[in-house]
């Protein structure tokens, strides 16, 4: 879809600033629909882009409130807005997420980013990976850092991009050969 998608990640990155602000006093990343879409508009994101980004945030909302946690709604959606390679598209996700800019992110926290965008991509139709999977590309990885060095429950994800990359389910993922075609 990225190909197809006018988005770019400038854009992604513009728009987490806007949440950023809108959200600031809150302690929250949650924002509204209706703060979203302005956020939005002011960013002159339209047209077609802004209907399926729409379109995923009622996705998103898994409690039907009109509200998502943008930093996953954004990481989320953000292989929409690059071609690049999926270690870089990865990285990109991460750093979008990571609001406070601390290059650390939990176990939980990767779990839901990589998950976010396996749900990105079942929402067109896409072949994609179980939940377990996504699981256990997690667990790897968590496995792999704390045999490395002394962990604090968190890893930092500039050293692990490539290795989830190139992890052989994401391999698979990314390579449309995923065994699911809406995720569960």
């Amino acid at each position: 879809m990225a190909n197809v998608m006018k988005l770019v990640k400038s854009d992604l990155v513009e728009l987490r600033k806007k949440c950023d602000l809108i959200c600031l006093g809150s302690k929250s990343s949650t924002i509204r629909r209706d703060d979203f879409r302005i956020a939005m508009a002011e960013l002159r994101l339209i047209g077609d882009d802004a209907e399926i980004i729409d379109h995923l945030f009622s996705m998103f909302d898994d409690k039907g409130r009109n509200e998502v946690d943008y930093k996953l709604f954004l990481a989320g959606i953000s292989p929409l807005a690059s071609l690049d390679d999926v270690a870089d598209r990865v990285l990109f996700a991460f750093r979008l997420y990571d609001i406070d800019n601390l290059e650390r992110l939990t176990k939980v926290e990767v779990y839901e980013i990589l998950h976010a965008m396996v749900d990105t991509a079942a929402y067109f139709g896409d072949p994609v990976i179980k939940t377990e999977q996504v699981k256990e590309i997690t667990d790897d990885i968590f496995n792999l850092s704390a045999s490395r060095n002394k962990s604090d429950g968190t890893i930092e994800y500039l050293k692990y991009d490539k290795m989830i990359a190139s992890h052989p389910i994401c391999v698979k993922f990314v390579s449309g050969l995923g065994t699911e075609r809406f995720h569960c």
